[in-house]
């Protein structure tokens, strides 16, 4: 999600910003754990607003300023923007990462969008280093996603090349839904409802006599099965589907869960509402477990008519796999002897990592690359090889993270920072770290939490962004550093806890909060207010109704310091920019 502009005060004259919010870091960016916290009480407060000083009203734009048309509707809302009283503009475009291989035209209309900026006193935060959402960042060198590890999976040879045997035979019973006895599959080990909501239906189906048929009316409607695996090996799980009139397609989601619960499989199938038979693959790692539990079904909020059929399993192998110093591939005889790739075995790479369907996207699944023999290898005819390696993986709609560690991905961050500055000349960076949902899992990571790895990432960006452009404004999303959001325990794949990735943020980083969960926001307003950092309140998204008042008024009367406020829409919609204004700071100044 995100990015960012902001500052430059127009019409009233306003009182100097609270206080002199200064980084505690050391040289080489540690955090100095001994420094002061401020304590928002003793802050000053203007009378900019009701709610106390405004000094960032912003406004986050996303778009893509390739086209003409595009450029207008970004222009048109700066200038709506301006006369609301706003000043400064966050702007998010996946271009933005890879601006050495963005067109001419784009890069024109980026200099209009600077240009009007300027024309209009509006302060331009860039967001940079989308990490989260990285299909651009890996467009440079899809080697660099953060992946997970496959551990001695079997590859036996055959006429030159070896191919992986599953290892344990691994199946799906009653996957192809041909056998039911009053609507109850045999081959599963439960089903919810059947005869009710799930039902055997030989009229509409995929291949053979019938399918699964689920007539969703709210509930949860599902069938499972439970199989032997073994731990950090990489499983296809394929399926076929049909639906009618689903009010909620994004709930029609497989799962696939480990022995202790945790979800393994994140990937989302692009759903319609209504859809003739489709094909859908989902890939996951087992990780550290020996059996996993497969749901096919409708989750809650569901109505309409879905149908399953043809829904098997099987372990794949070298798909996706990543090739870099700390993703090593590794392989190997039964009895431990390693061969040497370029010696034993031709070069490993899958020509299909992060090419599908564009660079920097990469391909659920498609068939695994062999490991070619060379004329004068050593590995024999019929042997039995032991392979172990690294491979990508993507959650939800094809969302892929970069690795923080990676020399290569950090060459890469320093040359978009650059290329940033030089087309922009901001005021500001936006660290886009969002949604991180992989991680800690190469062998470079060790031995850190997920949360440390993420501090290290952070301070060394932050550290790098003053190196490139010394005394300008950073601003980072809290989620990913926020105890009350994603900074937890068993957060998607990533591996070990998120807490205390907020040690590895400086003291005058902008923290953007867009947490209003009902049950939690206050914890994280006093959280951040409790740390000394400035703090801007992300409110809108699309619609929702999120008070933007009645938030800062709670802040206000509960002590916290609110810098801020920013107008945030995942969805280009605009409508409420002029009444979020009045709420926020009483509109145009």
């Amino acid at each position: 999600m995100v990015i960012f502009l902001l500052l430059i005060i127009t019409g009233c004259v306003y009182t100097n910003y609270l206080i002199n919010f200064t980084d505690n870091s050391s040289d080489n960016g540690s955090i100095d754990p001994t420094a002061d916290i401020i304590n928002p009480s003793l802050v000053p407060v203007t009378n900019d607003s009701q709610y106390g000083p405004m000094k960032y009203r912003l406004v986050y734009i996303r778009d893509n300023i390739a086209t003409a048309k595009n450029l207008e509707k970004v222009e048109s809302v700066m200038v709506r923007a301006k006369n609301a009283g706003y000043n400064g503009v966050v702007f998010s475009n996946h271009n933005l990462e890879a601006l050495d291989s963005a067109s001419d035209n784009y890069k024109k209309n980026l200099d209009a969008v600077k240009n009007k900026a300027d024309e209009l006193g509006l302060a331009l935060y860039p967001c940079v280093l989308t990490v989260g959402y990285a299909n651009a960042i890996l467009s440079h060198d899809p080697n660099q996603i953060e992946g997970l590890p496959v551990k001695d999976a079997l590859f036996v040879v055959s006429h030159g090349q070896a191919n992986l045997v599953s290892d344990p035979d691994i199946s799906l019973p009653g996957g192809n839904f041909e056998s039911a006895v009053s609507n109850r599959f045999v081959g599963w080990d439960s089903q919810e409802k059947p005869g009710y909501y799930t039902f055997a239906d030989s009229s509409i189906k995929h291949a053979g006599s019938q399918s699964m048929r689920i007539d969703a009316k709210g509930g949860v409607n599902r069938i499972f099965k439970t199989v032997d695996v073994a731990p950090y090996r990489q499983y296809h799980l394929s399926f076929w589907m049909k639906t009618q009139d689903i009010t909620n397609p994004d709930a029609v989601v497989p799962t696939v869960k480990g022995e202790n619960g945790m979800m393994l499989a994140f990937q989302t199938p692009a759903v319609a509402s209504t859809q003739d038979w489709t094909e859908y693959d989902i890939v996951f790692n087992s990780l550290n477990n020996s059996r996993v539990t497969i749901s096919l079904g409708t989750w809650n909020d569901v109505q309409g008519k879905v149908w399953f059929d043809d829904a098997s399993l099987a372990e794949i192998g070298l798909t996706n796999v990543i090739r870099r110093a700390d993703c090593p591939l590794v392989v190997e005889s039964e009895d431990g002897i390693v061969y040497t790739e370029g010696v034993d075995y031709k070069s490993v790479t899958d020509p299909l990592l992060g090419e599908v369907p564009d660079p920097g996207f990469y391909s659920i699944y498609h068939p695994s690359p062999p490991i070619i023999l060379t004329s004068n290898s050593r590995i024999r005819e019929g042997e039995r090889l032991r392979v172990s390696f690294y491979s990508a993986i993507s959650t939800d709609h094809g969302m892929v993270s970069v690795s923080l560690t990676s020399p290569e991905a950090q060459a890469i961050f320093r040359n978009q920072i650059i290329d940033v500055k030089d087309a922009l000349h901001p005021s500001g960076y936006f660290i886009n770290y969002d949604e991180i949902r992989v991680g800690n899992w190469e062998a470079s990571d060790k031995p850190r939490t997920q949360g440390q790895l993420l501090a290290n990432s952070i301070r060394s960006n932050y550290n790098l962004i003053r190196s490139v452009s010394p005394g300008t404004t950073i601003f980072v999303w809290n989620d990913m550093f926020d105890p009350y959001v994603n900074a937890v325990d068993n957060y998607y794949l990533c591996n070990g806890s998120v807490d205390g990735s907020y040690e590895g943020l400086a003291r005058d980083m902008v923290i953007v909060n867009w947490n209003y969960n009902d049950k939690t926001y206050m914890n994280s307003l006093k959280f951040w207010s409790g740390r000394g950092n400035p703090m801007i309140l992300a409110g809108y998204y699309d619609g929702l109704g999120l008070p933007i008042g009645q938030w800062l008024n709670d802040a206000s009367n509960s002590g916290v310091n609110v810098a801020g406020a920013m107008y945030t829409t995942w969805d280009y919609n605009y409508t409420d920019l002029e009444e979020f204004a009045n709420e926020a700071w009483g509109g145009a100044k």
